[in-house]
């Protein structure tokens, strides 16, 4: 389990330079650069002193070997959409939101598909698996942008408790994370549902039905553990999607998130705060593999014997 740690530690590194240095050039072939959007015209030599501040006046090269210097010392520069705002403090300052809505998402997705699926294998072919499997579909079809608005209608404009918008109250995570973790339960449902099919009709679990060990026990000593293993490998990608793609659900909802920030990164071309978030996004996205891996070695002792 250590060399395999070790190696996806590397495997992220190398992954998530790979995606900073495609960042740094890709953006900077955009037409335009981050003093000349908007309305941000002012005369020529105010705009040589501002590049030259932000080192904006140095040739490509040198701006891709000064920021990757930067970055190792956990410098991650000055955004120019934010004047006088590092990248450092908009990531703090925004993560705990999108945190808050990943988690919450999260957790609805394993309450609402784990079971869904359990029940709908344990009921195979019957009008509980037809129509689970039906709402797991409609889950997977129903975008956020469609779900989250009727949410609001729905449940927020009919209480007292739920704001329909805002982040002012513990209850305002609700709705968000409600409508970030319905996709992926639909995903979970499925997934749990083969993963339990499967299992199932493998011949020790025959065996132990024949012997009379009652179905409670088959489910939970020996049937969740190799079923869970496709649900576990879509969970950490799914978490690290949420995060980084919840845009839309933080603009209806106005949470004050993470995904605004990368829209308007890459929409004000600010160079510093796109590609800070390029690398929280990969390290992010390659810490949720490895857990996922340790996990799947958890669950499966043949998978540590291959490793």
């Amino acid at each position: 389990m250590f060399r395999l740690i070790i190696s996806r530690v590397l495997q992220a590194f190398a992954v998530v330079f790979f995606l900073f240095t495609l960042t740094f050039f890709a953006i900077r072939a955009i037409p335009g650069d981050p003093l000349s959007t908007d309305d941000k015209s002012m005369p020529e030599h105010v705009k040589e002193k501002i590049e030259e501040y932000y080192g904006l006046d140095k040739p490509l090269i040198v701006q891709y070997g000064r920021y990757v210097k930067n970055v190792l010392m956990g410098d991650l520069g000055l955004s120019t959409s934010k004047p006088g705002r590092t990248v450092n403090e908009i990531i703090v300052q925004s993560l705990p939101a999108s945190l808050l809505v990943g988690i919450g998402g999260i957790t609805v997705a394993v309450l609402l598909g784990i079971p869904m699926g359990v029940i709908a294998a344990l009921r195979k072919n019957s009008w509980i698996d037809y129509s689970s499997m039906a709402v797991a579909m409609i889950g997977i079809c129903i975008p956020t942008f469609v779900l989250g608005p009727l949410l609001q209608l729905w449940v927020a404009s009919k209480t007292d408790w739920i704001n329909v918008a805002g982040w002012d109250t513990a209850a305002d995570i609700l709705l968000p994370s409600l409508t970030l973790g319905v996709g992926s339960a639909a995903y979970l449902a499925r997934l749990t549902r083969g993963g339990m099919l499967e299992i199932l009709s493998q011949d020790y679990i025959r065996t132990a039905k024949a012997k009379g060990v009652p179905m409670l026990p088959i489910i939970v000593k020996h049937t969740l553990r190799g079923a869970m293993m496709p649900a576990v490998t879509f969970l950490g990608p799914a978490f690290a999607a949420i995060i980084s793609g919840s845009f839309i659900v933080e603009t209806i909802f106005q949470v004050p998130g993470m995904g605004q920030h990368f829209v308007n990164a890459v929409t004000s071309k600010d160079y510093a705060l796109l590609q800070g978030l390029v690398i929280f996004y990969g390290f992010l996205m390659a810490g949720a593999n490895l857990l996922v891996d340790i996990a799947l070695l958890l669950l499966n002792p043949r998978l540590r014997d291959a490793t």
